[in-house]
């Protein structure tokens, strides 16, 4: 009988305005609820919440995020701009490091969503394959037609 608990990490992908960070606040409460969420609340991060601009910046500011959003739903905005193909002395892959390793050994105690644009989250998971793994749930929200 297995008794883990399931990855509840999300990607959330959709042009800006169809309500990605609503959904993720309201998911925290559910799974709060639900009893799978110490307290449901939403951080909010972008990649300069994440990222520092020199060398050993990065993973403090990531790990202070990680830690304001333990116990509830850590929503990373435009995730895609973690990873920067082009420049292989960019910092971003530091926190992406540091959020595959949290993904996996503090599931029980954090939820991580993703969200972006579909064909740019789809990318950054070709480039970064153990992140798309650890995402349990793909959900696209689609535009809205008056």
């Amino acid at each position: 009988l297995d008794t883990s608990v399931p990855s509840l990490h999300m990607c959330f992908t959709g042009a800006p305005g169809t309500g990605k960070t609503t959904v993720a606040m309201r998911m925290g409460q559910i799974l709060q609820r639900m009893g799978y969420s110490r307290s449901g609340h939403l951080v909010v991060a972008t990649r300069d919440d994440l990222v520092g601009q020199y060398v050993g910046h990065t993973a403090p500011k990531t790990k202070e995020v990680i830690k304001k959003a333990m116990g509830g739903v850590l929503l990373v905005d435009e995730a895609y701009y973690l990873y920067n193909a082009s420049n292989d002395r960019d910092y971003g892959q530091e926190s992406i490091e540091i959020l595959l390793n949290v993904m996996e050994e503090n599931r029980e105690d954090l939820v991580v969503v993703l969200a972006g644009y579909k064909d740019r989250m789809d990318k950054f998971f070709s480039f970064i394959p153990g992140m798309s793994s650890r995402i349990g749930n793909h959900i696209e929200f689609p535009n809205y037609e008056a």
